[in-house]
């Protein structure tokens, strides 16, 4: 059970795990965030190596993850395993590890959780998921579906 912090009465709210960090290994550490900790994240900068974990995750290539990132690949290969991506890359990379964690977590493998994205679906009205990662508005509607789909709805 997770025990949660007491805070002084009036500002009373809780914060539950949301996120996942990746590691080169790809093996994935799920941590505790709130959004303050994801702002700082992504101001930060996510180490370009923890990107390619997350090619790794969702059985893509540099070409297409650049594309989903909204920047070149060539940017990309410049950069070193140690590198920051700037905020606006990083951004999107962190919301892409939070719907992995997500499906993983619904689906119970990574393989399923892939073949889920690449399934046209009928709450996406025949199209299939992975067409929607290039938007943090597709994410957070595959995010919904998501959930639905784990609550047992139809999705």
């Amino acid at each position: 059970m997770k025990k949660y912090e007491e805070t002084p009465l009036g500002n009373s709210k809780v914060e539950e795990p949301v996120s996942v960090y990746f590691t080169e290994s790809p093996s994935m550490v799920a941590m505790s965030f709130n959004n303050q900790s994801f702002i700082k994240m992504a101001r930060k900068g996510v180490e370009r190596k923890r990107l390619d974990a997350l090619i790794a995750y969702l059985d893509m290539d540099l070409e297409q993850i650049s594309q989903l990132l909204g920047v070149s690949s060539r940017t990309l290969m410049r950069k070193s395993a140690s590198d920051q991506l700037n905020i606006h890359i990083s951004q999107q990379a962190i919301l892409l590890m939070m719907l992995v964690q997500k499906g993983i977590q619904v689906f119970g493998t990574r393989i399923d959780f892939n073949d889920w994205l690449r399934t046209p679906i009928t709450a996406l009205g025949g199209d299939k998921p992975i067409n929607y990662l290039d938007t943090s508005f597709g994410i957070n509607e595959l995010m919904n579906v998501l959930g639905r789909i784990e609550y047992g709805v139809y999705a």
